[in-house]
């Protein structure tokens, strides 16, 4: 899907995308476009398309597209620029666009028309690969009425896409040697991991007997009634599940992106960091690092003979219990949990709820349970 607030000068590209299948809603703000497209973008792991016109409604598209990269929100912002025939000279409305929105971006391109099929192939892999995030293409106004070469486009999309990194056997006897001395793991998940990753998580957590715990915007990946969740990170009650994760001998961080988290790295239990990148950002030490696709490299970990003493499921209940305890306080007066409790019992399990940023969110990303994965929405990164 595709939104924006249009302007002459991209007339023609809303024209294009509408032929081909892609609909056009209507927003009454560039910033309100943005914001549509990197919500898609994030509800269904394929890139959101923003439309702008040139100046200032690029400018206007700029605070909505920098949300998507804080949020890892795949998403292509479309703008016109000034045409390529315009007299020498011409400054109205004419901005440094790729400039403008290279710091915000993976990537800043401007379309022509004989790039076209190689870029905008390029944009849709640079939008969505591991960490997805917004790409901008500049398009000249009376570039986009000249014809292109779309046949190559598909093509060059699959030889580019990069195929699943695989990761020693080495590596993985190392990961799974670390389990069998273990007498504690724990299992940590952020928004990086895969929604596939969810079922190999549980049934990983389920062998070890560890206790998992998520950040807000991965709710949902391991479901909140499976009797190893733990709670959620950086929300109410964190000094609780920190408490009961500190009792961990082995970490499990399984597409952990410090965009979530905004405290200091709390733990002492050597990591094992799971996660399509390396360990770049350097929020935690990593003992370990198993680099490639989640689901696959924690389903490989599934192999393993993991004998020995592990949580009891009484514990993890225990510390699970004493974080809902924390966030519900028993008042005289109404009280925002309870408002929280009343909608969550009144929708269906898998109701899709979003919330946005202030106070009220450590509440809510503590206290509304998910069920499964991409039904749980917070603005978080910006």
């Amino acid at each position: 899907m595709a939104f924006g607030h249009p302007g002459g000068e991209v007339v023609s590209v809303i024209h294009a995308l509408e032929g081909a299948g892609i609909r056009f809603i209507l927003a009454r703000h560039e910033t309100q476009a943005a914001f549509m497209a990197g919500g898609f973008g994030e509800l269904t792991g394929r890139p959101g398309i923003c439309v702008s016109t040139l100046g200032p409604g690029a400018a206007n598209m700029v605070t909505g597209t920098a949300s998507a990269l804080l949020e890892r929100a795949p998403l292509i912002a479309i703008t016109a620029a000034t045409a390529v025939a315009a007299p020498t000279g011409t400054t109205h409305q004419v901005l440094p666009l790729e400039a403008l929105y290279a710091p915000i971006t993976k990537r800043s391109l401007t379309i022509t028309g004989d790039t076209a099929p190689d870029k905008i192939a390029d944009t849709i892999i640079h939008a969505t690969r591991h960490r997805p995030g917004p790409v901008h293409l500049s398009l000249a106004s009376d570039v986009a009425d000249q014809p292109a070469d779309a046949g190559t486009a598909a093509d060059r999309e699959r030889s580019t896409t990069p195929a699943a990194a695989s990761v020693p056997r080495s590596q993985i006897s190392k990961a799974q040697q670390m389990i069998a001395q273990a007498r504690r793991p724990a299992v940590l998940v952020g928004l990086g991991a895969d929604p596939a990753a969810g079922p190999p998580l549980a049934a990983l957590a389920h062998r070890l007997g560890a206790p998992v715990a998520v950040l807000p915007k991965a709710k949902g990946i391991v479901s909140e009634d499976d009797p190893c969740f733990l709670g959620v990170l950086e929300m109410a009650g964190q000094e609780l599940v920190v408490s009961a994760l500190a009792a961990a001998d082995l970490l499990f961080a399984v597409g952990l992106d410090p965009v979530e988290m905004d405290l200091t790295w709390p733990f002492t239990a050597p990591v094992v960091h799971i996660d399509p990148l390396p360990n770049i950002d350097g929020y935690y030490p990593a003992e370990l690092e198993l680099t490639g696709p989640t689901a696959p490299l924690v389903d490989c970990l599934l192999s393993g003979e993991f004998p020995g003493s592990r949580w009891s499921s009484d514990v993890i209940q225990q510390h699970h219990s004493a974080v809902a305890s924390f966030i519900r306080p028993s008042r005289p007066r109404l009280q925002p949990w309870q408002v929280i409790d009343a909608v969550r019992r009144a929708m269906p399990p898998d109701t899709i709820a979003t919330c946005d940023v202030g106070a009220h969110k450590l509440l809510v990303g503590q206290a509304w349970p998910v069920f499964a994965p991409r039904t749980f929405f917070m603005a978080n990164g910006l």
